[in-house]
């Protein structure tokens, strides 16, 4: 859930960014997802849990 959080946030951010460079895309869109996804599994274990 966490990936899919920082893809959409990725695909927002992006739409309205004017900066389009592709190491700026690389870099910093990909982390901000692979964070997001880092942070969901790490909580998504405990905060998830029935």
């Amino acid at each position: 859930m966490g990936v899919l959080t920082g893809a959409v946030g990725a695909t927002a951010y992006g739409l309205h960014c004017p900066e389009a460079t592709a190491a700026f895309v690389a870099t910093w869109y990909a982390l901000g997802v692979l964070l997001c996804g880092a942070v969901g599994a790490l909580t998504g274990r405990y905060a998830l849990r029935w």
